[in-house]
């Protein structure tokens, strides 16, 4: 009855916004075709990773003296909304499932003609009504800078057409036309600029510009001419963002309203669509790869970005810079090095970091390393300045927590507790920020088989943010003289089957467990299962949220790890899920043990007669042949077999009567790296690891 109602309440508020003439972009309003997107560039040229594109803004407020002459400190919080969205900043509302796309802006410091500027300039004109069939012309008259050297925004009262249409904004797609330069840029509605001031509710973290700069950059809607089935030539034309039926308002949730030739649902987050700001947080890797060569193909805009235009704006040297930072782990342990690193905004040429408990406590490197030598939360902050010594500081407190408490094997822990996570444990939860961020929790009405009523839950059913990423983090345990581990979990699945939003579709989560050996610097996969593979239930796709797991409806996970470097002590575990908005995931009684669980050392005979390090033939093939000999002093049954750390079996042999004597082994393998070799007698267990190098 609960959803029923919920569904009930969404479809009201749907059909009301219909009635609704405000719409969020304007440029159909100019572009009646799709022609304007036949850019005639290779879309598979080669994206310039880790090298930043600054494009020079200046922002013209039209106003007549009303509460559109908006103030200087609302445009500042617009910039910084344009910055953390194109470069998706982590622990910001920018960090959504894509790509940081790359694309900074800074608003410029220099006027066409060299004189000194903020960047914002206040023209009164009864024009701040705007027009967009009639009086586009009229409104850039009034004040236009270079558009190969600016993007031009101009902030105005209202938007609207003939007909009484109202709209956001609009921009200019890109052109070869050099009489059309004049008309480039972008024209915002002055509430719904920024994040700070006299905005709409639902329009009020700036992504009316971010959507309109993505126009700007040559990004055409998501729902471009409605479904289709060729991406490389229909729609945005773009093949990384599936077809939507129509544009999409508010919140929308789970839909795949059109079936494509590789069907998937609609992306309704994308930066590129209608929904309210806090709805949408992505840009995709080929939209990224397409703003970027439309940035290195179309003169005007390649103009822009270059340095002497840069230094000509003056945002190389005296834009105020914005700082922002990040590292590699925010959650270690004591001793470990820990990698800051910037990412502060224009170009800032100083840094002063400030380490609250760590060691160095202070550094002016631009991404300076760092340990720690005590447990406990710590504050970091970080003091940029430009060459003209403007400065901006960040100062997050507890930002980084450091871990102490090492865990002794065996371990079990069933998530019965009433604080979660449990001690020693810790959630990531990289856009807790965002509007439907979901990341674990615990769940007191499931448990392993019923054996008890708690575990970890995620809920996906709620979850409204494809491809987000969560991880629930192990304590540390104590390895040190081990060869091996053997983890064990169980978990509680069932995919959702919806139709809602147009065609029938199974939406499906992934679990994946990794291990780390330094403090959860570099994490290494060790099991992974997404859609049907994870389903425990049957049917693996049911059409309502998963409340109450029938108790002979979970299944293990084990898998063996090998521990393959002694010089580190320490191992961590990271249960990590990405979502798919399908249905609520259960974990519950985790363990790690020695392996195997009855032998801690092997005895001398076996380690004499079993060869452990083998050389991997060069260029192997499925012939080639692994060759393995061991020995037996006496008669008996055996039971060999080879193994690799994901517990899948490669080889076996087995001798009801195996005569004393030496025994030569050739199997093939798929890859180098660690296996396991067991052999069973009828009174003992022997097992070593091969390194296959």
């Amino acid at each position: 009855m609960v959803q029923f109602s919920l569904m009930v309440v969404v479809v009201i508020f749907s059909i009301a916004l219909k009635g609704i003439a405000q719409q969020r972009c304007g440029i159909d309003a100019l572009y009646k075709k799709t022609s304007c997107l036949n850019f005639n560039f290779l879309k598979t040229q080669t994206l310039r990773e880790d090298s930043i594109f600054f494009i020079p803004l200046v922002v013209h407020i039209i106003h007549n003296e009303g509460e559109e002459k908006i103030p200087l400190h609302q445009v500042y919080s617009q910039i910084y909304a344009l910055n953390r969205d194109f470069r998706r900043y982590p622990y910001t509302l920018g960090y959504g499932s894509g790509v940081d796309m790359e694309i900074e802006f800074a608003l410029a410091q220099r006027t066409p003609e060299g004189k000194v500027c903020s960047g914002i300039n206040y023209i009164q004109s009864p024009l701040t009504n705007h027009r967009i069939d009639t009086a586009e012309i009229a409104l850039k008259s009034l004040i236009h800078w270079p558009a190969d050297q600016y993007l031009n925004v101009w902030v105005v009262r209202s938007i609207e057409d003939a007909s009484g249409k109202k709209y956001l904004g609009y921009a200019r797609y890109p052109t070869r036309d050099s009489s059309q330069y004049f008309l480039d840029g972008v024209v915002v509605v002055y509430n719904a600029f920024g994040t700070k001031g006299t905005l709409r509710s639902e329009y009020n973290q700036g992504r009316t510009l971010t959507h309109e700069v993505g126009h700007w950059l040559g990004l055409a809607h998501t729902f471009q001419d409605s479904c289709h089935f060729n991406c490389a030539l229909e729609g945005d034309k773009i093949c990384d963002t599936p077809p939507t039926k129509g544009p999409n308002y508010n919140f929308p949730g789970r839909q795949n309203t059109c079936l494509e030739s590789e069907d998937k649902p609609d992306q309704t987050r994308n930066y590129m669509d209608y929904g309210n700001d806090a709805h949408l947080d992505i840009f995709t890797r080929e939209q990224k790869q397409w703003a970027h060569q439309v940035l290195i193909t179309f003169p005007e805009r390649h103009r822009i970005w270059q340095k002497e235009n840069l230094e000509k704006t003056g945002i190389l040297k005296e834009a105020p810079p914005l700082a922002f930072f990040t590292s590699n782990t925010r959650i270690s342990c004591i001793g470990q090095s820990i990698k800051f690193r910037s990412l502060a905004l224009q170009n800032a040429s100083s840094f002063e970091w400030f380490f609250e408990g760590g060691n160095p406590d202070f550094s002016s490197e631009k991404n300076p390393i760092v340990q720690y030598t005590r447990a406990g939360k710590f504050g970091v902050t970080l003091i940029v300045k430009n060459e003209v010594g403007i400065r901006d500081t960040l100062r997050w407190q507890n930002y980084i927590t450091i871990l102490d408490t090492v865990f002794v094997l065996p371990y079990e822990e069933g998530f019965e507790g009433i604080i979660f996570p449990p001690v020693g444990w810790s959630i990531v939860d990289e856009d807790e920020l965002t509007f439907s961020s979901r990341t674990f929790t615990r769940s007191p009405t499931n448990g392993n088989g019923g054996k008890s009523r708690a575990s970890a839950r995620l809920n996906f059913f709620n979850y409204n943010g494809y491809g987000q990423k969560d991880a629930l983090l192990s304590p540390f345990f104590d390895v040190q003289n081990l060869d091996s581990l053997v983890i064990r979990f169980w978990y509680a699945y069932q995919g959702l089957e919806s139709a809602e939003g147009g065609y029938r579709y199974n939406y499906s989560d992934t679990l994946a467990l990794y291990y780390s050996l330094d403090c959860g610097i570099s994490w290494n996969l060790i099991w992974k299962k997404g859609g049907t593979q994870l389903a425990t239930l049957t049917p693996e796709f049911g059409s309502t949220p998963l409340i109450a797991v029938p108790p002979d409806n979970w299944k293990k996970c084990e898998v063996i790890l090998p521990l393959d470097n002694r010089e580190r002590n320490k191992v961590q575990f990271r249960l990590e899920t990405i979502n798919g908005f399908g249905n609520n995931l259960y974990v519950d009684d985790f363990e790690v043990r020695p392996y195997p669980e009855t032998i801690t050392d092997l005895d001398y005979d076996m380690r004499s007669f079993i060869e452990t390090v083998i050389k991997w033939p060069s260029n192997p093939t499925p012939k080639d042949k692994i060759r393995v000999s061991f020995f037996l002093n006496e008669g008996s049954f055996f039971n060999i077999q080879v193994i690799d750390g994901l517990g899948r079996k490669h080889y076996e042999k087995q001798e009801e009567k195996g005569k004393a004597g030496e025994y030569i082994l050739e199997f093939s393998l798929p890859c180098a790296g660690y296996y396991y070799l067991s052999l069973l007698t009828r009174d003992r267990r022997y097992a070593t690891k091969l390194w296959v190098y």
